[in-house]
């Protein structure tokens, strides 16, 4: 029930209908065992799920449905958000900014500097953006979590950071229900 597609002079071979699960393989899970690799796959579903949606619920739960969070979560949100000058989705998008920026830089910078390069950087930038008021710091570790979770699948790391910034401004937009649709389009996609 399935096709393949070889073609001359290029190592990789295509296999159609293309299924997402896929996506969740790693070649070194077929030399494990069993129960770590299902484990292991459940744990790139969630993170793949956190980091496509994180932001979006975020956003939407700040702007559109703040009755939802529990009180002490909403106070801690509003106390750190209250010296911010931007409106949450714009301050999601500028964090957004700075981790592509320092993902392009580490990408082409030495192999030996790329890791330690992007760690400081992420902890100079967001430590000075939060202290300057620019972003607050639930908005960094929100942004961050999504970041890192994107990794999970080291090879649609492109599509999934789009997938993210599609449904975070859907959340903008429409609140959670933008999410659900954006989810709902991944899902028939």
């Amino acid at each position: 029930g399935r096709v393949a597609i070889i073609v001359d002079g290029s190592p990789i071979v295509l296999t159609l209908p293309f299924i997402l699960l896929e996506d969740l393989q790693s070649v070194g899970d077929y030399y494990e065992e069993n129960n770590n690799v299902t484990f292991v796959r459940i744990i790139r579903f969630f993170g793949l799920f956190i980091a496509i949606t994180m932001p979006g619920i975020y956003i939407a739960l700040q702007l559109y449905h703040y009755k939802a969070l529990p009180l002490k979560f909403l106070v801690t949100i509003i106390n750190s958000s209250q010296n911010i000058p931007m409106p949450p989705a714009i301050e999601v998008l500028f964090v957004f900014f700075m981790f592509e920026i320092l993902y392009e830089a580490s990408v082409r910078t030495p192999k030996s500097l790329g890791s330690s390069f992007n760690i400081i950087g992420a902890l100079i930038l967001g430590d000075t953006a939060v202290k300057s008021n620019l972003a607050s710091a639930p908005t960094i570790m929100i942004v961050a979590l999504s970041s890192i979770a994107i990794y999970l699948i080291p090879e649609g790391t492109t599509v999934m950071r789009l997938l993210r910034l599609g449904l975070t401004l859907m959340a903008t937009v429409i609140g959670i229900v933008g999410v659900c649709v954006g989810i709902l389009f991944i899902v028939a996609y």
